[in-house]
C-alpha cells in the first residue's frame, strides 16, 4: 500500500498499536479490577473487539493487489481458476510458509529471535512492575498500573518521530543505494537504549529511591523498543515484498510464544534474584544482541544472496 519511502509512519503506527495495548492493559486493568471485578477486564475486551471487528467486516476493503487481480480476472471469465490454486491449498500454505521461512531464512530467524526476546521482556514487565510497586512500595492494584506510563510515553515519542525515520532512510538510501539495509544505520545506536533502560529500571526501582526514577527508566526502553521494532520491520518488509506477510506472521509468532512464555517466570525469577539481578540478567541478553542492526548492516548483502525466498522475490520482479 506504501512505497518504501513512505513506510516509516504506517508502520510506526502498525508497531505502537501492537505495543500500546498490552501497556495500556494494565493501566485500565488496574482500576477496573479494583473497583468492579477482573471478569470486567474479559467483557471490556469482548466488547471492544466485537465491534472493530464488526467494522472492518463491513468497511475495510481488500487492499492486496494480487488478490484484487484475482478477483477482477474472476468477474471477466466465468471459468476463471484462482490464479495461486484451490483455496485449501493456499489455506495451508500460507499456514506452513512461515515457519519454514523462520527456521530456514538466514535473516528472518536471528531478527525475529531479537524481536521475541525484547517483546518477552515487555511481557516480563508485566509481572515485574507489580512486584516492585505494590509488593516493595506498597501502591494499590489501581495506582500500580500507572508505572507503565514510562514505557508509553517512551513509545508515543517513538510515533511522533517516526517521520524522521522516513527522512533518515531517504537519506541513507541516497548514501547506499535502495538497499533493505537502509533501514538499519540508526538502529545501531538506538539499539542500546534498550539495555539502558533496563539497568536504569533494575537498579533504581526500590526503596528508597525515588519512584519516579524507576518509571522515567521506561521511557527509554519503549522509545527503543518501538524504534527497533519498526527499523527491522521495515527491513523484513523490504528483503521479501511479496513474501513479507509470510515474515511477519513468522516474526510474530516466534514473539508471541516468548511473551506467553516470559511472564510464566518472572514472579519466581524476581523473587529469586531480586529486582536489581532480574533486570540485570535481561539487560545483559539485550547489551548481547545490541550487534544484531550492525551485522546485518554490514554483512545483510550477503545474507539475502542465500535467502531462497529473497531470490524468489528478486525473480517475480524480474
Amino acid at each position: 500500500m506504501w512505497p518504501q519511502s513512505h513506510r516509516s509512519v504506517p508502520l510506526a503506527l502498525f508497531t505502537v498499536a501492537s505495543f500500546c495495548g498490552p501497556v495500556l492493559a494494565p493501566i485500565i486493568g488496574g482500576f477496573l479490577t479494583q473497583y468492579a471485578s477482573w471478569r470486567w477486564g474479559f467483557w471490556l475486551v469482548v466488547i471492544i473487539s466485537s465491534i472493530v471487528y464488526a467494522f472492518i467486516v463491513l468497511v475495510l476493503p481488500e487492499t492486496y493487489a494480487p488478490r484484487l487481480v484475482e478477483l477482477k480476472t474472476a468477474k471477466t471469465s466465468s471459468d476463471a481458476l484462482v490464479s495461486h490454486g484451490p483455496l485449501k491449498d493456499r489455506f495451508i500454505q500460507n499456514l506452513v510458509r512461515p515457519w519454514i521461512m523462520l527456521f530456514t531464512e538466514p535473516i528472518l530467524f536471528p531478527l525475529s529471535l531479537y524481536m521475541a526476546f525484547l517483546y518477552g521482556v515487555l511481557f516480563l514487565d508485566f509481572s515485574a512492575y507489580p512486584v516492585v510497586f505494590q509488593l516493595a512500595r506498597g501502591w494499590s492494584v489501581s495506582i500500580s498500573g500507572l508505572s507503565f506510563l514510562g514505557i508509553g510515553i517512551g513509545m508515543a515519542f517513538a510515533a511522533i518521530l517516526s517521520p524522521q525515520v522516513n527522512r533518515l532512510h531517504s537519506h541513507f538510501v541516497r548514501k547506499l543505494g535502495p538497499l533493505p539495509e537502509a533501514r538499519l544505520p540508526h538502529l545501531i545506536g538506538i539499539a542500546w537504549l534498550l539495555p539502558v533502560g533496563l539497568f536504569w529500571f533494575g537498579w533504581t526501582a526500590l526503596p528508597p529511591t525515588h519512584w519516579v526514577v524507576s518509571i522515567i527508566g521506561g521511557v527509554p526502553f519503549g522509545f527503543g523498543l518501538v524504534m527497533v521494532f519498526l527499523g527491522i520491520n521495515s527491513y523484513l518488509t523490504d528483503c521479501y515484498d511479496r513474501f513479507s506477510a509470510s515474515a511477519l506472521a513468522a516474526n510474530t509468532m516466534l514473539r508471541s510464544l516468548f511473551g506467553a512464555g516470559f511472564a510464566l517466570f518472572a514472579n519466581d525469577m524476581y523473587q529469586k534474584l531480586g529486582t536489581p539481578w532480574a533486570t540485570s540478567l535481561l539487560g545483559f541478553f539485550a547489551v548481547a544482541m545490541t550487534v544484531l542492526p550492525f551485522i546485518f548492516f554490514k554483512y545483510g548483502s550477503r545474507l539475502r544472496a542465500v535467502s531462497r525466498f529473497h531470490i524468489m522475490t528478486r525473480q517475480m520482479r524480474a
